[in-house]
């Protein structure tokens, strides 16, 4: 018999005034998530 697949998701946000910053740290938090092998999706909301 077959084990059980598990998914955790983890949803995290920051309000930012700048949106080059939100980028710049949008495109960190997908590299680390990537380097630790998660996918990662993002959404912008004003």
């Amino acid at each position: 018999m077959g084990g059980i697949g598990m998914n955790l998701r983890i949803e995290i946000s920051k309000d930012y005034s700048n949106e080059a910053n939100m980028r710049s740290q949008r495109d960190a938090v997908e590299a680390l998530a990537a380097e630790k092998g998660f996918s990662f999706h993002w959404t912008v909301s004003e």
